[in-house]
Formats: C-alpha cells, sequence, structure tokens
C-alpha cells in the first residue's frame, strides 16, 4: 500500500510545467513533510492526486490504482487533502461544514448516520473545534477557520492525509496541538504528508522530509540525513544551525 508518483510531469492550463520527471514513494504509516522555496511545485503535488493539474508523462498512483482511471469520489475515500484555500460559503454552520467530510462514505439517501456524526464530533474535539461548531464560518478568525479546515479533512477518515501548510494562520501553541494530532494519527496508522515553511516543525515531527526545488527532488528520506548545512544554503539561502534536536535558522551573512 502506497502513494506512487513514477517518473511524474505536469503541468497547468497555461502550458508551464511544474514538475518534472518526478518519481516519489511514500509507504502506508510514513509521515512525510515537503520542504522547498516557493514555486518549487510542492502544492503540484497534491493537486495532482486530485486530478487538478495536467499529466504530461508518467504516473500517480494511490495504492495501485491510476488516479487517471479514478473517480474524484473514489479518490476522496482514500486521500484527504487539505489545500492552501477552498471555495467556502461564509453562511454554513461549523458543524455542517465539518460533515461534508463524510459525504464521500455516505449512502444513497446522503443522510448521516450517528456513526458519521460521532466521527464529526471527534474530529471537532480533536482540533478543539467544538466551542464554536454553532457559529457561522464567517463568524470565525483566520485562525479558527484553519483548524475547522483540518477538522473536515479528519472527518474523511481516509487512510492518507495530506495538508498543504497546515499550521499557517495559527498561534505557536495552536501550532504545536495540530502537529501533535498528526503524530498521534501517524502512531494510529495513518499516513500523513504535510507541506510545511517552519523548519523547526518540519524537524521536529515526522520523520522524513522531501526537499523540492524548481519542480526536482533535491532530496529525501530520514529528515537527519536532510537537514544539513550546505543544503539549506544552496537552495534556501538561509544558514542552518544544528544543536542537538533542535534547529535554528539565521540569515546567510556575506
Amino acid at each position: 500500500m502506497a502513494l506512487e508518483f513514477e517518473n511524474l510531469s505536469v503541468a497547468y492550463e497555461n502550458g508551464r510545467v511544474v514538475l518534472e520527471g518526478f518519481s516519489w514513494r511514500v509507504n502506508e504509516g510514513e509521515f512525510w513533510n515537503i520542504i522547498g522555496p516557493n514555486g518549487a511545485g510542492k502544492s503540484t503535488i497534491f493537486k495532482t492526486l486530485l486530478k487538478r493539474t495536467k499529466i504530461l508523462a508518467g504516473a500517480v498512483k494511490i495504492d495501485g490504482k491510476d488516479v487517471r482511471k479514478m473517480d474524484v469520489r473514489d479518490i476522496a475515500r482514500d486521500v484527504a487533502v487539505l489545500l492552501q484555500t477552498d471555495i467556502v460559503e461564509k453562511s454554513i454552520r461549523v458543524a455542517d461544514y465539518v460533515a461534508l467530510g463524510r459525504f464521500v462514505h455516505v449512502g444513497p439517501s446522503g443522510r448521516l448516520t450517528i456513526r458519521d456524526k460521532e466521527i464529526v464530533y471527534n474530529a471537532l474535539r480533536s482540533t478543539g473545534t467544538v466551542d464554536f461548531k454553532d457559529k457561522m464560518l464567517g463568524a470565525l478568525s483566520s485562525g479558527e477557520m484553519q483548524r475547522v479546515r483540518i477538522a473536515r479533512v479528519l472527518a474523511q477518515e481516509s487512510s492518507y492525509i495530506l495538508l498543504d501548510e497546515p499550521t499557517s494562520h495559527l498561534d505557536y501553541e495552536h501550532r504545536f496541538e495540530i502537529m501533535e494530532l498528526l503524530e498521534r494519527l501517524n502512531e494510529q496508522g495513518r499516513t500523513i504528508i504535510t507541506i510545511m515553511h517552519e523548519f523547526d516543525l518540519a524537524y521536529r515531527y515526522g520523520n522524513r522530509t522531501l526537499v523540492l526545488n524548481k519542480g526536482r527532488i533535491v532530496k529525501s528520506g530520514e529528515s537527519s540525513t536532510v537537514f544539513r548545512e550546505d543544503l539549506f544554503r544552496d537552495v534556501f539561502h538561509v544558514h542552518l544551525v544544528l544543536d542537538g534536536d533542535r534547529i535554528y535558522i539565521e540569515p546567510l551573512l556575506e
């Protein structure tokens, strides 16, 4: 069981190639963080899984199934994805929005079962959003909205959980809470992939890191082998300071 990207080349509608010759395998139960400069193609990996890009060459497979031959609903049963932005009706109640994560599983009636409602409540509880479950989305702060969006992803109960910048808009307390939650889900057998700009969190949580730059893999593997001073200098143009199990980022000084 795995997500497989096989010699993948991807372009957007304007013809711009974003990923080229991209090969990567994520085995079931792993916890990966993807890091890279802006415009490296990180978000494109997730969008390709959702069939939102044009595959020029290669393939993307979910547990051996080519996504081009899968229905979007079937993909959503296997893979839950948090993108950076989504189109949301602000007049929806928080609880109803999170419940949207269950509709890939409901039967022909479209009604939530008692079990579905329990899953929705657990997703709200896990993200600390139960207290405002009856609020309208438009009344939430950016940080509250981000946690609610993560709750919707968790409500899907998919085997693979992919989150693009899950800690954006969050204060540090809630950043750690979300990452601790992802770590617990991983310990329970879920496969986790995040796209991160906070290098300290990427180093602390999960144990595998992929570095992407200009649509190509620079390095991937155990985080301890990826977080290197020379790599961060060449790719991110910053100075990486390793201090035991902690890292610090400093500007490059000539």
